[in-house]
């Protein structure tokens, strides 16, 4: 009997161990094998696969380790604790090139926390990282969306950290843009899709000018050519530029173009959809 339950302890353990304890050679294989268990929606068992490929990860590439982290933040959902998460949150709110993803992040923390009764951890927490930076990321995201959904009698004070939030956001989009806008002509091969990412990048930090500017930079480069969908999207994403900026003929003249490179129809019948919706508009 005791032989049997201890060769039935040595199965599960070894049975563990290939779940949580394997290792793995690269952040592909890492990858790969997370990514099964998120397809299954099998949140726990992603866990350690995606916290091996976080380790193998250079602490320098930070788009991988922010996507590493988003990932994360479903596995750590399902523990009891939530300093894992805390640690996800932190590290995308800083970190993120992307303005609109750390806006759905924060959003999304903010009603986690709650849920969890967890909101007098977080004005603890984020008011004391307030005090030691004045400029702190996730403490201005989190405590402006926290003071006006959930503690209402904050609300006073959440504008005006909405109102912070939104200058450093700016900071940080100008920055990105000098950083994308450096790089832009390196490769010839991807300057013209390059140029139209530095184009919206300029428009979400408000300079029209230099929005332009690049987009005009996208249009003499040599066209996208490494395939017809990378195409269609450098040419549609000139056209969402061009109509931003205000000039609805150059914005179709990219549109129609996008639309011969479009590989299905229900992509070419949202491109046309925006080419009439400009038409009827500059009538």
């Amino acid at each position: 009997m005791r032989q049997n339950i201890l060769i039935a302890n040595v199965v599960l353990c070894f049975t563990v161990s290939l779940c949580f304890g394997q290792d793995y050679k690269s952040v592909r294989e890492a990858r790969a094998e997370a990514a099964k268990h998120l397809q299954a929606r099998n949140f726990a068992a992603a866990q350690a696969p995606l916290e091996a490929a976080l380790k193998l990860t250079p602490e320098d590439d930070l788009k991988q380790r922010v996507e590493l982290y988003r990932s994360l933040m479903s596995s750590y959902r399902t523990l009891n604790n939530v300093e894992n998460m805390v640690e996800s949150v932190e590290y995308i709110l800083t970190n993120s090139d992307g303005q609109t993803e750390r806006s759905i992040i924060a959003t999304d923390f903010v009603s986690f926390l709650h849920q969890r009764g967890k909101t007098d951890f977080a004005v603890e927490r984020y008011e004391t990282k307030l005090k030691e930076d004045s400029k702190d990321p996730t403490a201005l995201a989190v405590l402006s969306t926290l003071y006006q959904r959930v503690i209402r009698e904050k609300k006073e004070r959440g504008q005006l950290l909405e109102a912070e939030l939104k200058n450093l956001n700016r900071e940080r989009t100008i920055a990105k843009a000098e950083r994308l806008e450096k790089a832009a002509g390196a490769d010839t091969k991807t300057a013209a899709s390059n140029w139209k990412d530095v184009a919206k990048t300029w428009l979400e930090a408000g300079d029209k000018e230099k929005a332009k500017a690049a987009a005009e930079r996208s249009v003499q480069a040599s066209p996208e050519g490494r395939s017809d969908l990378l195409t269609m999207y450098w040419l549609e994403g000139l056209g969402d530029v061009y109509a931003e900026l205000g000039d609805s003929a150059k914005a179709i003249e990219q549109y129609e173009k996008s639309v011969t490179k479009a590989p299905s129809e229900p992509l070419k019948k949202s491109l046309r959809e925006k080419i009439e919706k400009l038409q009827k508009s500059s009538k």
